[in-house]
């Protein structure tokens, strides 16, 4: 394939996969909305619980030979039909496990519904095993538009079941059948709309081939997997199925703005800072530059909605989910913090100091599951902020080696976020005031975000952010916009 031909199958790959990802997340928060002032939080927390087993057997039929098909440069029929049928057989065994299991699992969180919910639930494995390969040969050739139409039409119809479920009094199985539709449909759609299908054809020589491509992918996913669980796994078991539940629907808010405006960035800089890594100062600007980049965009929206937490809470879920207020403002403040660390690995990624990053990962895991195994005795809520000092701590560490490697130092790090940080102080001070003044919920957090982002552009604008010209210059890279050129004008002045 050419060189012009790759860059715009690869650009039009990216713009298929970012409005797949927009638009599935779009339908999915607006449908969660509807379903949690439906439901109650037990049944949200009864199925987080059985999700963290799922999750877990996922890795082993979606991370191993599916990354080493991505990874591999000529891959062949024989090999992406060894690696379904091995994927499905896994998948089955694993479905199989789970069953025997469900009634111990069931038994160990005092929750007698657990056992059909797991069992019915965990068909999401061997069904995921059948599309597997299919999303593995779907990236390996760029074929992001088959995700963008299989993933939003499954979103959808499974938005439909999930709500006639809850409006028909099923509670948690209402989650379970908006799960599975969506994992049967996806399954459909792609099966129907990709051209490769598994033919009968089997080698055992190729199979260990890929299991030694994917091997090291599969051990840090699990690793990861578990870790990320861990939490989710003691807060079921000592506290509960709806402290589960308000602990989730906290860290969901946060979450879907860090994970979509983070993914943006650091899918730009690493390709950029690829073509500096024999350029330390440029490097070094380039850190600074994304750094408060990021914190210019994400702290007033993570500040901003921790300030307004308890009114859009009520608002959007009711006031049944009132308890898990605390829990969003905690991570609020914590992706504001790990985008910084998100960014300082690309740059080890694009300098190629592999090494450091796996000393950053089992470093930064250590510390997590640490400070896990100490606050889980205070309460959910004291598992909520060592998620918080975990991320400051570990961002500490990830900046310890750039001071040796481009003079990048914590003093450099405060510089970075410290017109951001101001500016969105005063935002979020003016913002609170506003929120003492007795107005109608809905009316109150329009003027609270109209005047909060006014007075966040009037600072930036006299604070002279470079940051808001970096994102101009982006923006008006296509087209000039006036508006946008005269409010450089007013910062460059």
């Amino acid at each position: 394939m050419e060189s012009s031909e790759l860059k715009q199958k690869t650009l039009n790959g990216m713009i298929w996969m970012f409005l797949e990802r927009i638009g599935a997340q779009a339908v999915t928060f607006f449908v969660s909305l509807i379903l949690a002032r439906i439901l109650l939080p037990e049944d949200y927390g009864i199925i987080a619980i059985a999700q963290i087993f799922i999750n877990l057997a996922n890795i082993f039929v979606v991370d191993g030979l599916n990354s080493a098909l991505i990874q591999k440069s000529n891959v062949s029929t024989l090999e992406y039909s060894t690696a379904f049928f091995t994927n499905l057989i896994f998948a089955i065994v694993l479905y199989v496990v789970i069953f025997i299991i469900s009634p111990f699992i069931s038994s160990f969180y005092g929750n007698t519904l657990l056992t059909p919910i797991l069992r019915t639930l965990a068909l999401r494995i061997p069904i995921g095993a059948l599309n597997a390969i299919q999303r593995a040969y779907v990236s390996k050739n760029l074929l992001f538009k088959k995700f963008f139409f299989s993933t939003l039409i499954g979103t959808i119809l499974s938005a439909f079941v999930g709500i006639a479920f809850a409006i028909g009094g099923l509670g948690a199985w209402a989650l379970v059948a908006q799960y599975l539709t969506n994992s049967i449909v996806d399954t459909i759609v792609l099966w129907v709309t990709i051209s490769w299908h598994p033919t009968l054809e089997f080698s055992y020589d190729k199979l260990c081939q890929l299991i030694g491509f994917g091997s090291k992918v599969f051990a840090a996913s699990l690793f990861n997997e578990i870790y990320l669980e861990l939490r989710s796994l003691i807060i079921g078991k000592k506290y509960g199925s709806s402290d589960l539940a308000y602990y989730n629907r906290g860290k969901q808010f946060p979450q879907l703005f860090y994970t979509n405006i983070v993914s943006a960035m650091t899918s730009v800089i690493f390709p950029v800072m690829s073509l500096r890594n024999d350029d330390e100062n440029g490097l070094k600007r380039g850190l600074k530059l994304s750094i408060e980049t990021s914190s210019y965009v994400l702290f007033p929206i993570m500040f901003g909605l921790a300030i307004i937490a308890k009114p859009l809470v009520i608002l959007l879920l009711t006031e049944k989910w009132i308890e898990c207020v605390p829990y969003l403002q905690i991570y609020c403040l914590c992706y504001a913090i790990l985008p910084i660390q998100s960014i300082i690995e690309q740059l080890y990624k694009a300098m190629g100091h592999a090494d450091t990053l796996i000393k950053l990962f089992f470093i930064e895991k250590t510390i997590g599951i640490l400070i896990i195994l100490v606050s889980m005795f205070y309460g959910v809520w004291a598992i909520a902020l060592g998620m918080l000092f975990t991320s400051i701590i570990c961002t500490v560490f990830h900046l310890l080696p750039l001071k040796k490697i481009i003079g990048f130092t914590i003093i450099d790090l405060i510089k970075c976020i410290f017109k951001p940080f101001v500016i969105s102080m005063i935002m979020i001070m003016i913002v609170f005031m506003i929120q003492l003044v007795k107005l109608p919920i809905l009316i109150s957090l329009i003027l609270q975000c109209f005047v909060g982002g006014i007075i966040y552009l009037v600072m930036s604008i006299a604070l002279k952010s470079e940051a808001l010209v970096f994102i101009i210059d982006t923006v008006n890279v296509r087209r000039d916009i006036r508006l946008l050129s005269t409010v450089k004008r007013m910062i460059l002045r």
